[in-house]
């Protein structure tokens, strides 16, 4: 037997032996009446039912934020519908960008801008992000992020949506930040306050 066969074997048994602990351990959940959950950093927690609200979650951010897409995963993790701006179609869809219509879009001029804000790949890209805004119940501006996220968080607290801020590392203080029903510091923070 090869060396690359035996490391394939003990690979293959590692997954094996992980899966079967992931069920014993949802099994457990189950008979006591909990929801099993695998959360940040593949921490397995056991909910109570009854303590779970699923909710329809918008994440506002930026196509920059690196924690964007691990925001998303985690809150369906939870059980939770979340659009994402990045793949409002699925997964194979990719979201808006302005480079879509020029990529030399930076350089536009203001009346270029709102031309171009008419163009159909814009009026469909608002469209999506509109839809899933009134759709939406919950709200999470996860920061950093620039001007669209911080209207789109306005505009839903203006709704009546629950609104929370997930800060950043570096985050400079805003006052008008205490319009939103929850201002989080960190994951843990964030989600016991999402319940």
């Amino acid at each position: 037997m090869e060396f690359s066969d035996v490391v394939g074997l003990l690979v293959l048994a590692m997954f094996v032996v992980a899966g079967a602990m992931f069920l014993a351990l949802s099994g457990i959940c189950w008979l006591l009446g909990r929801r099993p959950l695998v959360g940040v950093a593949g921490r397995f927690d056991c909910w109570k039912v009854e303590d779970v609200k699923n909710r329809k979650i918008y994440v506002a951010s930026s196509w920059r934020n690196e924690r964007q897409p691990h925001v998303v995963e985690n809150l369906r993790d939870r059980g939770h519908e979340v659009y994402d701006f990045r793949h409002p179609g699925g997964q194979e869809d990719d979201g808006f960008s302005w480079r879509a219509i020029d990529p030399d879009w930076e350089s536009w001029t203001p009346e270029q801008y709102r031309q171009n804000l008419s163009h159909p790949a814009a009026v469909q890209g608002f469209r999506f992000d509109l839809m899933a805004m009134e759709w939406a119940d919950t709200f999470v501006l996860v920061m950093p992020c620039g001007r669209s996220a911080h209207l789109e968080l306005g505009w839903a607290i203006g709704a009546g949506k629950e609104s929370f801020i997930l800060l950043g590392d570096d985050q400079e203080p805003e006052l008008m930040y205490k319009l939103a029903d929850h201002i989080c510091v960190g994951w843990n923070d964030f989600t016991e306050k999402l319940g």
